[in-house]
């Protein structure tokens, strides 16, 4: 068995795929043992390999074989997936007057894998300019229109009206590509960021619907039902993440310390803050100095805000703005600012 990625007018054939998946199946009188790997053909590196063994019970086959399946795709697939990491370090090989439109989405899996500034800057620059190369690649601009989100919910400072572009450049996305699960994720998320919690569940549930039979965006999904108020199916779909792709993103953690918080069952909340690990985005630390604050771990809590203020120095005069743009329920708003105050952030 053999499964080829690279140009995706190839076939899967190992000579002008990038990535072959070579799989073995053997058996004897009471089990199957599937074995597997993954090789990057332009260097003859294997990037991974597995086996799995299952019983050779008719019940019990059909079930692996679809488990299987899942968990191959998430494991070398996914956006966080070992092929996205391996390309997402091409760019290193291209000086930025070479980008295309296929390096640019490398960039932004390397973004969405490492969260810094410096990786921010290549991928919207590269973005910027793919667009401008291929308008009608709808994958391109939906891809632009959550970096402009992310502009206005980080408050990353000279853009004007970035929540009004990303919404613009959202709308373009779907219509060039309205069966992508991406797209209709990051209108959800815009429709957060504008205060419009119905319309957002709306594209919620259309990205589910186009998910259902797979793991890829399900984390996304979970985490903007979850923020858009379904506490019910939101963390349902964290979980079910969690236990079944081993390369879940890091928002899965921000949302069931979301919902931990939301309980005021702040010790589970806080242990789900110590799996946060984009420590140069300011919501890291500041979920938990808020969490710690609420615990009372005061000189914990303490440093958290510390590292808070040299992400954004300008935090405390902008903060309930800032944690409004994400959190659009007050109660939760007031408990947030409660713990960041009993860490000495004083916020008014």
């Amino acid at each position: 068995m053999t499964l080829g990625w690279g140009n995706p007018n190839t076939e899967a054939d190992p000579h002008t795929a990038q990535f072959v998946l070579d799989g073995s199946v053997r058996s004897d009188e009471t089990s199957i043992k599937i074995i597997l790997g993954l090789m990057e053909t332009r260097t003859g590196n294997q990037v991974w390999s597995d086996s799995r063994r299952c019983s050779v019970e008719v019940d019990g086959l059909i079930a692996f074989q679809e488990g299987i399946a899942q968990e191959v795709a998430a494991k070398i697939a996914g956006g966080r997936g070992l092929i996205s990491k391996t390309l997402s370090k091409d760019y290193k090989r291209h000086p930025p007057k070479h980008m295309d439109v296929y390096q640019a989405v490398l960039h932004y899996y390397e973004f969405d894998l490492k969260g810094t500034p410096e990786a921010f800057s290549r991928t919207l620059a590269a973005l910027e300019k793919a667009v401008t190369i291929e308008p009608e690649c709808g994958q391109v601009w939906t891809m632009l229109a959550r970096f402009y989100a992310d502009i206005y919910a980080l408050d990353i400072q000279g853009y004007e009206h970035p929540l009004d572009t990303a919404f613009e450049y959202a709308v373009k996305g779907i219509r060039l590509s309205p069966t992508d699960r991406r797209s209709r994720v990051i209108m959800a998320y815009i429709h957060l960021l504008r205060n419009d919690l119905k319309a957002g569940l709306v594209e919620a549930e259309r990205a589910l619907n186009l998910s259902q039979r797979t793991l890829f965006e399900l984390g996304s999904i979970g985490f903007m039902m979850t923020y858009l108020g379904d506490w019910e199916r939101g963390p349902a779909l964290i979980e079910k993440v969690i236990q079944l792709n081993p390369f879940y993103g890091n928002h899965c953690h921000h949302a069931l310390w979301l919902n931990y918080f939301r309980q005021k069952d702040y010790s589970e909340a806080y242990r789900e803050t110590m799996s946060l690990k984009k420590p140069a985005i300011f919501w890291d630390p500041l979920a938990k100095a808020a969490t710690l604050g609420l615990l009372e771990r005061y000189d914990e809590g303490e440093m958290f805000a510390e590292k808070l203020l040299e992400i954004k120095p300008d935090f405390p005069g902008k903060a309930r703005d800032l944690i409004g743009r994400f959190h659009k329920f007050e109660e939760i708003v007031e408990r947030l600012l409660e713990g960041l105050n009993k860490v000495g952030l004083g916020i008014e």
